[in-house]
């Protein structure tokens, strides 16, 4: 008789990533250039690039440093699709991992739901978002993850 055992908990401490700012820095200053090619000069064109600066700015700071109070600034896996993460603030949700959730070797965004209710987070992580194995182990336990559906058959998730 065999006994089926939950995989031990997994946590990941997350560090500031440097390639996720200049992706961030890249991205923004790209829309810039767009918006200023799309819309005609003036009051307008200004407002636009200072509103992306400014949006620029708080993604890096929020989602590249992990300096905000609401940064992930830690995640553990725990049993099936349920994850704990700690925010910059010092707060813990619980939170439910989306099956739309995408991982490759060399980018994972994890689409978190928290868990009974509230806005949904995204975490993105790159190569140098934590440490190697911490993100092998967190990207295999991903992709035998299952999930089941209303009516209790098992399927395969998207990631």
């Amino acid at each position: 008789m065999t006994v089926s055992r939950a995989p031990p908990r997994l946590r990941l401490v997350l560090r500031p990533s440097a390639v996720l700012v200049a992706l961030l820095a890249v991205a923004h200053c790209v829309a810039a250039v767009a918006l200023g090619i799309a819309l005609p000069g003036g009051l307008l064109d200004a407002l636009a690039a200072a509103l992306l600066a400014i949006h620029g700015g708080w993604a890096v700071h929020c989602h590249g440093l992990l300096r905000a109070k609401r940064s992930v600034v830690w995640l553990e896996l725990c049993e099936e699709d349920r994850c704990v993460v700690g925010r910059g603030s010092g707060a813990m949700l619980t939170c439910r991992i989306g099956v739309d959730s995408y991982v490759t070797p060399a980018l994972v965004v994890l689409h978190l739901a928290p868990q009974p209710r509230g806005r949904a987070i995204f975490v993105v992580l790159l190569p140098d978002s934590s440490s190697p194995d911490a993100l092998r182990r967190l990207r295999a336990r991903l992709r035998l993850m299952k999930t089941f559906s209303s009516t209790g058959s098992e399927q395969d998730a998207r990631l």
